[in-house]
């Protein structure tokens, strides 16, 4: 059974073109720098989402080129290395194209809506079974699983965490972000992260709602050899206002980022133990020159 969707009207030719580029070509992890020299102004997305080469159609895009981070990686905010929800040549519906496997289908539906489809002012429907036990409903854009509406932003944060190797319940693992958390208005985020030698934590701003960029990151410990610690011991708070953030070790304030007042605040190392930062700062704000300076 052919597994398909309609359009509220006929795309424009940019969006079928770019659609149908994906669709045809491996998505792969790139330099948008290096991409900006190779398409001069063109809006290439996060890690070259939007990137496709209609040259190398013939080799379904997998051409080596010097933009390529990560051959086996997609960029971070898609969940797979190819694409199979292809548009109509009429631009009226989009068909699912394997016929084998429906592995993240609904999650480059979410991909599709929430970062081409939605932002033109498009909106989809359908009913689509994709199998005995799994069957996607769309109305004016709105998802329902098995009848049940599901959470677009979780689906995306959850694609972004996939493809940065996270997980939350393990130890921790060189190389990887430990924690992450939005504050309550969805605009800022915190991540606590570990570089193999260094614990370090990172402010960054929500773009387009799903898209971190990084605007302040801080050591808050070096070390050697292999860093043992729960990521269950990690909690970032966020006040309710989301003007303020605050980063906890097995209970232990340790670090406090005020973007009212564009300051940090962290605990210092004594006898080999990080020494609390007072609460007040969370709760109240840091004032006057206490902390190091932030440019937000």
């Amino acid at each position: 059974m052919q597994l398909v969707i309609n359009f509220d009207r006929q795309l424009d030719e940019e969006t079928y073109y770019l659609v149908d580029g994906l669709a045809r070509t491996r998505r792969m992890k790139r330099d948008v720098t290096i991409l900006s020299t190779i398409v001069p102004g063109k809006d290439v997305g996060i890690d070259g989402e939007f990137y496709y080469n209609p040259l190398d159609f013939s080799d379904s895009g997998q051409s080596i080129d010097p933009s390529i981070v990560d051959y086996n990686t997609p960029p971070s905010c898609q969940p797979d290395l190819w694409l199979h929800w292809k548009p109509t040549r009429d631009r009226k519906q989009m068909i699912w194209a394997d016929s084998e496997q429906t592995v993240n289908i609904l999650e480059w539906l979410v991909y599709l809506i929430q970062k081409v489809f939605g932002p033109k002012g498009y909106f989809l429907s359908g009913d689509v079974q994709v199998s005995d036990s799994l069957r996607i409903r769309i109305e004016n854009s709105e998802l329902l699983l098995n009848e049940r509406a599901i959470d677009a932003m979780e689906i995306l944060m959850n694609i972004m965490m996939s493809n940065m190797r996270v997980d939350l319940n393990t130890s921790i693992v060189p190389g990887r972000i430990l924690k992450m958390e939005m504050s309550p208005d969805q605009k800022w985020a915190i991540e606590v992260e570990d570089t193999s030698s260094e614990l370090i934590t990172v402010l960054s701003s929500v773009e387009n709602e799903i898209t971190l960029v990084q605007l302040y990151s801080d050591v808050l410990f070096g070390y050697s050899g292999r860093l043992e610690l729960d990521t269950k011991a990690i909690e970032i708070h966020w006040s309710d206002d989301a003007m303020r953030s605050g980063v906890v070790f097995d209970g232990i304030l340790v670090t406090v980022y005020d973007l009212a007042n564009q300051r940090m605040i962290k605990s210092t190392m004594s006898g080999g133990k990080l020494t609390p930062v007072p609460a007040n700062y969370f709760e109240e704000g840091i004032i006057g020159n206490s902390g190091q300076i932030i440019s937000i």
